[in-house]
């Protein structure tokens, strides 16, 4: 089977000798029936490509669909896993874990951040966690180091959540 291109090319060198003829196709003549087969061969390959292109559309469609469901299922189940800590966090009370007969649910501390509650109190006391931008960026590892440090800093505080782990 010949390739869009070639078709093309063979199209464009049977034109030149119909030029070459005056613009005539001799009626019942060999460039006529090599001019039939050229045209019906582009009109066979122009369909196949237009039925693979929309072959391909439909397929990439319904993997992008099939993405949104799986992504879709993937939030509901981590809704569900954040919903299953909470509870665990509320069972616990003030213990640091509980066991199961396999697992254990473990209480642990997050990474401390930094909350700001003002930013231009924090500029004024700790320039130094103020990055040089077009407008101020607070450089929140900085400031953490300038709080836990005892420097003075207002407009922030260092706070420190839990999550709960399966280990």
């Amino acid at each position: 089977m010949s390739s869009l291109r070639n078709i093309a090319a063979e199209i464009a060198a049977l034109e030149e000798e119909i030029v070459g003829l005056g613009g005539e196709l001799p009626p019942g003549s060999d460039l006529e029936r090599r001019w039939d087969e050229a045209q019906g061969a582009l009109m066979s390959k122009v369909d196949s490509y237009a039925e693979y292109i929309l072959s391909l559309e439909a397929r990439s469609q319904a993997l992008k669909d099939a993405i949104k469901k799986v992504a879709a299922r993937a939030n509901a189940m981590q809704s569900l896993a954040d919903r299953l800590k909470r509870n665990a966090d509320f069972v616990m009370g003030g213990d640091l874990s509980i066991e199961g007969e396999v697992y254990t649910l473990k209480r642990k501390l997050n990474p401390a951040t930094v909350v700001i509650l003002d930013e231009d109190e924090v500029r004024a006391s700790c320039p130094e966690a103020v990055a040089e931008v077009v407008t101020y960026k607070v450089d929140k590892a900085k400031l953490k180091a300038a709080i836990i440090e005892g420097h003075g800093v207002r407009g922030a505080v260092v706070t420190q959540g839990h999550r709960i782990e399966v280990c």
